[in-house]
């Protein structure tokens, strides 16, 4: 079976409607200088979970690869309400080792991670000061809502980890501010 991934990417731009020959005028040209000209942009992006295994360490089939066992499924691996990092993702009690000289029930990718949403933010304005030059003031926000993404929980049915989320797979929100004169 194919394995896909699903995506969802957009991206946005708008200007704001005050200043100078826009729908909000103040009348006054200093305070639509200030106000006038400003643009938000935004971009989100949603991907579905990545798929991991569960696996045992050794050659329990006795095949001379050590790298590929998977375990047996013995039980419904959802668990009703699954907590993230430090918590379980998945009934850890629905997998068991296979017997000696077998390989394990239990398919490729089966499970999944946790989603990935992140949405990036930034304002920015353009000062005309001469016909060729101009100040660009901009603030960026990226993972602006500063929503985590949960990492695979650890696969290993070996491993005193198993079934537990142990870290993020993003980034914190990360602000900045810059200021360019482009001439």
């Amino acid at each position: 079976a194919v394995d896909l991934t699903h995506v969802l990417t957009t991206s946005w731009v708008y200007e704001l409607p005050f200043g100078h020959n826009r729908k909000f005028q103040s009348g006054n040209r200093t305070v639509d200088y200030i106000l006038g000209n400003w643009q938000v942009n935004g971009i989100s992006t949603i991907r579905s979970g990545a798929p991991y295994n569960i696996t045992v360490p050794g050659d329990i089939a006795n095949t001379g690869n050590s790298n590929y066992m998977r375990a047996n499924l013995i039980g419904d691996p959802n668990l009703d309400n699954p907590s993230p990092s430090p918590g379980y993702w998945f009934n850890t009690a629905a997998f068991a080792s296979p017997a000696p000289f077998t390989f394990g029930n239990f398919g490729r990718n089966r499970l999944r991670s946790d989603y990935f949403r992140n949405f990036d933010l930034s304002v920015f304005r353009q000062f005309p000061i001469r016909e060729s030059v101009r100040l660009e003031l901009r603030a960026e926000a990226f993972n602006a809502f500063n929503t985590p993404t949960f990492r695979a929980p650890t696969g290993n049915i070996s491993s005193t980890n198993f079934g537990k989320v142990t870290g993020t797979a993003n980034s914190p929100r990360q602000l900045q501010i810059a200021l360019q004169l482009w001439f």
